[in-house]
């Protein structure tokens, strides 16, 4: 039996900070390029989309009594195959680290500290999170529980603090931009609102599984909210050419803000505080589902073991696989909205599609062997 439990509100925070924490950042002008003014659109087609993946998770973990994600691969596929696919999830859940690892440190090193080698950010981040990744998923959750109210109206607070300058002319004519151009814009944000995948990861660890469901639908409904309201922002304050190519468009929009007055003298600070709180706790979040993972596959009882190589893994590959910045950004943009839904909607629903005959033969009358991994 699972001894580690988290409530419905903790699964919500965390879930929230899984797809909000690093969407702030890079999204934004991703969404942008492809969307133009309508880029508000997209994200939230991209936030309906999400609601659909959190639909189709919930589905999935119900249907197998509220198992996790590997303990279905395994039920539906078979052993050998479900441990083959628990495997390649496990690259799947490295390659997210590593390169949330090397957005946090590109984003440090080219806005506030360009003399810096990434490798120190690298480092610093890494151990970190492993600290906090070893005392469990109970810490974990219990951080987002601080952590997501502190985003949410810092967030809130840039928002309000911009209202002055915004230009609703900006936005005019609506759905100039094509349709086509829109929807790649949506796929673009599914490739993070879709991240609220992981709840079927949680699925064994919460206290009432019945409301997984409603946490997922208002993890994404805030995420949502903050990036349509952030996209709506960014057009009607930096204008739809900057906003295409600023990369942090998030910080550009912030030093636009007036202070005048104001307690703060520098609101950059307000992004650090936003983004490194959020990245910490995903990443974190991440290593420590990782190394369950990779337990639950090899059938190790102890998973803490595995949490300093697979730190180790993660950030030699942070450093390797992105020779810059520009590479990473590119990787985001274009190759990471189809990796991340190849894993988070379509083995997911393969697996949901496949199940259909799978329970059937386990509950057929004389089938002895019926429900038995």
């Amino acid at each position: 039996m699972q001894t580690v439990k988290i409530s419905t509100y903790q699964a919500a925070t965390l879930l929230t900070i899984t797809m909000l924490a690093t969407s702030i950042l890079l999204v934004p002008s991703n969404v942008a390029s492809e969307a133009g003014r309508d880029a508000w659109l997209s994200f939230i087609l991209g936030t309906l989309l999400g609601m659909l993946t959190a639909l189709l998770a919930a589905a999935l973990a119900q249907k197998h009594g509220n198992a996790g994600f590997h303990a279905i691969a395994e039920k539906v596929m078979g052993s050998l195959p479900g441990k083959l696919l628990g495997l390649l999830y496990l690259a799947f859940y490295l390659l997210l680290t590593a390169s949330l690892i090397r957005e946090f440190a590109s984003f440090m090193a080219t806005a506030f500290m360009p003399l810096t080698p990434i490798s120190v950010f690298v480092l610093l981040f890494t151990v970190s999170c492993i600290c906090t990744a070893y005392l469990g998923l109970e810490v974990i959750a219990r951080l987002s529980e601080i952590v997501l109210p502190v985003i949410v109206f810092f967030l809130l607070l840039i928002l309000f603090l911009q209202s002055d300058q915004y230009e609703l002319s900006a936005l005019l004519p609506l759905l100039r931009t094509p349709p086509e151009n829109i929807l790649r814009g949506a796929f673009v944000f599914w490739g993070w609102s879709g991240q609220v995948f992981f709840l079927l990861l949680l699925y064994p660890y919460l206290e009432k599984p019945g409301q997984a469901l409603k946490a997922s639908l208002i993890a994404v409904s805030i995420v949502g909210f903050f990036l349509t309201a952030g996209a709506f922002s960014l057009e009607t304050v930096l204008q739809y050419p900057l906003t295409e190519r600023t990369v942090f468009a998030l910080l550009a929009f912030v030093r636009l803000i007036n202070l005048t007055g104001f307690l703060l003298e520098r609101v950059d600070a307000v992004v650090i505080v936003i983004w490194v709180a959020g990245a910490f706790v995903k990443a974190s979040f991440m290593l420590h589902i990782t190394s369950i993972s990779l337990a639950q596959v090899f059938g190790v009882t102890e998973s803490r073991h595995f949490l300093l190589p697979l730190a180790a893994l993660n950030s030699a590959l942070s450093i390797f696989l992105f020779e810059s910045s520009k590479e990473l950004e590119t990787f985001i943009h274009f190759l990471w909205p189809i990796i991340t839904l190849f894993f988070l909607v379509l083995i997911p629903f393969l697996l949901y599609f496949l199940s259909f005959p799978a329970s059937k033969r386990s509950s057929a009358p004389g089938n002895k062997g019926g429900g038995q991994q």
